[in-house]
Protein backbone atom coordinates (compact mmCIF):
# COMPACT_ATOMS: atom_id res chain seq x y z
CA UNK A 1 0.00 0.00 0.00
CA UNK A 2 3.03 2.51 -0.28
CA UNK A 3 5.04 4.01 -2.46
CA UNK A 4 8.91 3.66 -2.74
CA UNK A 5 11.86 3.21 -5.33
CA UNK A 6 15.44 1.52 -5.26
CA UNK A 7 18.51 2.27 -6.56
CA UNK A 8 21.69 0.27 -7.05
CA UNK A 9 24.19 1.75 -6.11
CA UNK A 10 27.02 -0.49 -6.01
CA UNK A 11 26.69 -4.63 -6.78
CA UNK A 12 29.95 -6.60 -6.45
CA UNK A 13 30.36 -10.17 -4.96
CA UNK A 14 31.40 -9.13 -1.36
CA UNK A 15 29.26 -5.56 -1.31
CA UNK A 16 26.13 -4.30 -2.24
CA UNK A 17 24.43 -0.78 -1.76
CA UNK A 18 21.55 0.66 -2.44
CA UNK A 19 19.46 4.00 -2.30
CA UNK A 20 15.98 3.51 -0.81
CA UNK A 21 12.92 5.50 -0.74
CA UNK A 22 9.62 4.62 0.94
CA UNK A 23 7.00 5.86 2.02
CA UNK A 24 5.94 3.83 5.34
CA UNK A 25 8.12 1.29 6.94
CA UNK A 26 8.99 -1.49 4.73
CA UNK A 27 10.45 -4.95 4.44
CA UNK A 28 13.67 -4.71 1.49
CA UNK A 29 14.36 -8.20 0.29
CA UNK A 30 17.51 -9.42 -1.13
CA UNK A 31 17.16 -12.65 -3.52
CA UNK A 32 21.03 -13.43 -2.88
CA UNK A 33 21.49 -16.02 0.11
CA UNK A 34 22.00 -15.30 3.51
CA UNK A 35 24.90 -16.87 4.76
CA UNK A 36 26.86 -16.11 7.66
CA UNK A 37 29.11 -13.72 7.43
CA UNK A 38 27.07 -11.22 5.65
CA UNK A 39 26.40 -7.63 7.84
CA UNK A 40 23.63 -5.15 6.57
CA UNK A 41 24.17 -0.95 7.82
CA UNK A 42 21.32 1.62 7.09
CA UNK A 43 22.30 5.04 6.73
CA UNK A 44 25.60 3.59 7.99
CA UNK A 45 24.62 2.08 11.72
CA UNK A 46 24.52 -1.69 11.85
CA UNK A 47 21.12 -3.18 11.49
CA UNK A 48 19.96 -6.70 11.55
CA UNK A 49 19.82 -9.23 8.58
CA UNK A 50 16.81 -11.13 8.26
CA UNK A 51 15.86 -14.42 6.85
CA UNK A 52 13.40 -14.17 4.56
CA UNK A 53 11.50 -17.22 2.34
CA UNK A 54 14.09 -19.01 4.25
CA UNK A 55 17.06 -18.23 2.09
CA UNK A 56 17.57 -14.47 1.42
CA UNK A 57 18.41 -11.26 3.17
CA UNK A 58 16.03 -8.62 4.51
CA UNK A 59 16.30 -5.13 6.16
CA UNK A 60 13.40 -3.18 7.49
CA UNK A 61 13.51 0.28 6.46
CA UNK A 62 11.45 3.22 7.82
CA UNK A 63 9.58 5.73 5.77
CA UNK A 64 12.07 8.23 4.43
CA UNK A 65 15.25 7.93 1.73
CA UNK A 66 17.81 6.16 3.29
CA UNK A 67 21.17 3.77 2.41
CA UNK A 68 21.40 -0.10 2.64
CA UNK A 69 24.56 -1.41 2.44
CA UNK A 70 25.46 -5.24 2.70
CA UNK A 71 28.90 -6.60 2.95
CA UNK A 72 30.34 -9.79 3.35
CA UNK A 73 32.94 -9.87 6.08
CA UNK A 74 32.68 -13.89 8.14
CA UNK A 75 34.99 -13.40 11.43
CA UNK A 76 36.54 -16.88 9.72
CA UNK A 77 38.19 -14.27 7.67
CA UNK A 78 39.30 -11.59 9.88
CA UNK A 79 40.42 -14.33 12.24
CA UNK A 80 42.84 -16.02 9.03
CA UNK A 81 43.97 -12.40 8.59
CA UNK A 82 45.36 -12.16 12.25
CA UNK A 83 46.64 -15.67 12.32
CA UNK A 84 48.83 -15.11 9.33
CA UNK A 85 49.99 -11.38 10.61
CA UNK A 86 51.06 -13.04 13.79
CA UNK A 87 53.19 -15.90 12.24
CA UNK A 88 54.69 -13.75 10.06
CA UNK A 89 55.98 -11.51 12.97
CA UNK A 90 57.06 -14.95 14.97
CA UNK A 91 58.80 -15.53 11.68
CA UNK A 92 60.70 -11.63 11.53
CA UNK A 93 61.66 -12.02 15.27
CA UNK A 94 63.19 -15.59 14.52
CA UNK A 95 64.93 -14.33 11.53
CA UNK A 96 66.42 -10.99 13.55
CA UNK A 97 67.07 -13.13 16.45
CA UNK A 98 69.02 -15.88 15.10
CA UNK A 99 71.43 -13.60 12.88
CA UNK A 100 74.91 -12.50 14.55
CA UNK A 101 76.31 -9.00 14.72
CA UNK A 102 78.88 -7.81 13.13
Amino acid sequence: EGEGRIGVAAYEPSRAVFDVEVSREALFILSDQLYPGWEATLDGEAVPLLPTDTIFRGVVVPPGAHRIEMRYAPASFRFGVGLMLAALLCLIAAWRGGRSPR
